[in-house]
């Protein structure tokens, strides 16, 4: 998953295949990258090239919230 610029406008990609066909993989990935929107739009500055502590920090409180939000999936395969 990654965000570019198309017509002007910020759109994100997301690169299904990542999940290997699995939809619980899927709802993870989708709930973890809608954490970094959302907390971008509550702050003043780029949290993705502000600093790697940053960056650190916007990783680990996506992945801790989509496990919140859907406790008992695994981020990976067993």
């Amino acid at each position: 998953m990654y965000s570019t610029q198309f017509n002007g406008s910020t759109v994100t990609v997301l690169c299904v295949e990542a999940t290997d066909g699995d939809y619980g993989l899927l709802e993870l990935l989708l709930s973890h990258e809608c954490h970094h929107w959302r907390r971008q739009q509550q702050t003043q500055h780029d949290i993705f090239n502000a600093s790697i502590g940053e960056r650190l920090v916007s990783e680990g409180l996506a992945s801790y919230f989509s496990q919140e939000i859907q406790p008992g999936r695994v981020s990976r395969k067993e």
